[in-house]
């Protein structure tokens, strides 16, 4: 029985190519999950000689909330630069480093109940575990965790695209405190 929930049930990406600021971005997001309260790790960070063009960086974050004792958020996080490099760029008169190239950056979204294992042992148990998953709180968690933490992301994937020049309007999904 499967206690973790994809409320988005697609990939969310971002693609961009041009020139960015590499280490801005990772202290932004960086700094975002630490002002939503989540605790985060590097899982995987390669970085490889790819061609002439530039060297290929993949990079894995793993992010946990647990918000109650019976539900636990999971945010995954894969970048992907291709053909990067960096370069001397002026800006405003000042010499900076950014990378040029291309990214990638998917997000997965997870929403984990029983997180604790409460309702593992026993028959009884799992079968009151998937009355109350599927039948009892079944609105209490799509209103309650699956949509803000879907809005959650996406208003991050919005701030992300504005961080790297992408989009420069409003987002249609609410800012998310």
């Amino acid at each position: 029985m499967s206690k973790k929930v994809d409320p988005v049930g697609k990939p969310l990406i971002i693609r961009y190519k041009g020139l960015y600021d590499y280490d801005g971005l990772y202290k932004f997001m960086a700094d975002w999950f630490q002002k939503q309260r989540y605790r985060w790790w590097e899982k995987r960070y390669k970085d490889k000689v790819y061609s002439p063009l530039g060297n290929e960086i993949e990079l894995d974050w793993v992010a946990e909330k647990e918000v109650t004792e019976f539900v636990k958020y999971h945010v995954t996080i894969a970048f992907h630069t291709f053909d990067s490099k960096e370069v001397d760029v002026t800006i405003n008169g000042k010499t900076m480093k950014r990378m040029t190239g291309r990214i990638q950056i998917n997000f997965k979204v997870e929403v984990e109940l029983d997180w604790q294992d409460q309702y593992k042992e026993g028959k009884f148990k799992q079968l009151l575990f998937k009355i109350y998953k599927d039948i009892i709180a079944r609105w209490d968690l799509e209103t309650g965790h699956y949509d803000p933490l879907t809005y959650q992301v996406m208003d991050l994937m919005t701030q992300v695209k504005k961080y790297l020049g992408i989009q420069t309007s409003e987002s249609a999904y609410p800012t998310m405190v």
